[in-house]
């Protein structure tokens, strides 16, 4: 039986695990999902919405949005990769 368990573990780890999708779906928004990682880690960045739920639920809607969250004493490491590393553009609202 833990043969089983384990080959299934396998196979969802490879396919259906929440960092495989999100490794999957992060170039709709970025180039370098290794510096976003890297950067979130540093940051403590959050990300939440539908882009989240995408990569845990395994589903895809065709409205989506990610939410980034940082905390204010970290949010320059965050804005610098955006604009720096992948092109983003800071728009004061």
């Amino acid at each position: 039986m833990s043969m089983v368990n384990r080959q299934y573990r396998d196979i969802y780890q490879r396919n259906y695990s929440p960092k495989k999708t999100f490794e999957k779906a992060i170039f709709e928004y970025l180039d370098d999902p290794v510096g976003l990682r890297n950067t979130m880690r540093h940051a403590g960045v959050v990300i939440t919405g539908s882009f989240a739920l995408r990569c845990i639920c395994n589903k895809n809607w065709e409205i989506s949005n990610m939410n980034i969250f940082v905390p204010n004493t970290r949010s320059l490491a965050m804005q610098t990769f955006l604009i720096r590393e992948e092109e983003y553009e800071l728009v004061n609202t």
